[in-house]
């Protein structure tokens, strides 16, 4: 049996999702909020600059996912999400490799 679903519900099903599933990824509704915070400090090179920070997080995925993000806005200057960025593949592919592996120091 296929099921198919109009758009409108599509559109429906994602909300709910994402109003169920955000207050969990954020601590909005006190599930993280006992978790310590700790600091990891990581750094990002890409030809020849480098970025570094130090981010308070409960773990160190969150800090990498967070690092991913600003170290994205600074290597392409973006000063936000509207921002258009335009790159070769293989500057994107570098640029990706570099924040998603950052090194920890």
């Amino acid at each position: 049996m296929k099921l198919t679903l109009n758009f409108n519900l599509q559109k429906v099903l994602l909300l709910v999702l994402v109003l169920i599933i955000a207050p969990l990824s954020y601590g909005n509704i006190g599930l993280n909020s006992s978790i310590p915070k700790k600091s990891f400090n990581l750094k990002y090179e890409l030809n020849g600059k480098v970025f570094t920070n130090t981010y308070r997080e409960s773990s160190e995925d969150e800090a990498i996912e967070v690092g991913a993000i600003e170290c994205f806005n600074y290597f392409t200057n973006s000063k936000s999400k509207n921002t258009k960025v335009e790159l070769e593949e293989d500057q994107a592919l570098d640029l990706i490799d570099v924040c998603a592996n950052p090194k920890k120091i």
